[in-house]
């Protein structure tokens, strides 16, 4: 069950990279506790608990605050003739309601829809046949502790032969430590996150809500407000009226489905 994934989405990759200005465990570690106990460096074990404690809480507040883009990229998924089910990658909750073909295919396919996992089921047992993908489901296998749940994508028909398929992902939230240092979207959200674990530090031990929860509430629709514009499209394109060349499966799978007071366009 083998299959390539890659990213293709650009804010996700600049949300993801790091940098001087970029957030991290030892800067969080520095300034909680600080906060905290009033020293940069060497701290106890329970002192390292306690701000682990907070810095636990500042990223749960911030992810909870808004569907953020970065938790969202996209990737490449390459089928193989034969092979309906697919193991998703470590750190991937799901996938979301669709999927597309990528650019450049001869034909205009629809996209990929989701269904439940039940009744993906029930398809491959009523009909067994090859084709190009109509259906996909998220299934989980097992439980790993050290991972969380492991899923599967699986896809009816059966693919036939090899195609590409552009997939909105959903990252699953992770705590840092000294290992794994950047928390997802370090780079866009410092301010905030470095707030909002501050604000959880007074919030948790000194039971105020003070200066950094002031903050944090200043920057947090801000923060929205620019993750928003900067995953939003620009515009729909050319009308194109003599059909001169225009990609629309490119279209297709940069805006995805267009709708109109709750209908599909």
């Amino acid at each position: 069950m083998a299959t390539s994934f890659t990213h293709t989405d650009g804010v996700a990759a600049t949300a993801l990279a790091t940098g001087p200005m970029a957030v991290s465990y030892s800067s969080l570690l520095e300034r909680v506790g600080h906060f905290l106990f009033g020293i940069r460096s060497g701290y106890s074990a329970d002192q390292i608990t306690d701000v682990e404690d907070c810095i636990r809480d500042g990223l749960r507040r911030v992810y909870s605050a808004h569907n953020w883009s970065f938790f969202r990229p996209v990737k490449t998924i390459t089928t193989e003739d034969g092979i309906a089910t697919y193991s998703l990658p470590t750190g991937y909750e799901s996938i979301e309601s669709e999927m597309h073909y990528a650019p450049g295919e001869s034909d205009f396919y629809p996209p990929v829809h989701q269904r439940h996992d039940s009744e993906i089921r029930k398809r491959q047992q009523d009909d067994d046949d090859e084709g190009r993908p109509l259906y996909f489901s998220v299934r989980t296998v097992e439980f790993d502790p050290a991972v969380g749940s492991l899923r599967q994508l699986v896809l009816y028909p059966t693919p036939d032969d090899e195609y590409i398929l552009y997939a909105k992902m959903t990252l699953r939230p992770t705590m840092i430590d000294a290992t794994d240092q950047y928390p997802i979207g370090g780079a866009m959200l410092s301010a905030l996150i470095t707030e909002s674990c501050l604000a959880a530090a007074e919030h948790g031990y000194d039971e105020t809500e003070g200066v950094h929860t002031k903050s944090f509430h200043e920057l947090l629709p801000l923060a929205i407000q620019a993750d928003m514009e900067a995953s939003s499209p620009r515009t729909l394109g050319p009308d194109a009226p003599n059909k001169e060349n225009v990609d629309l499966v490119s279209r297709s799978v940069m805006m995805g489905a267009i709708t109109l007071e709750g209908e599909i366009l």
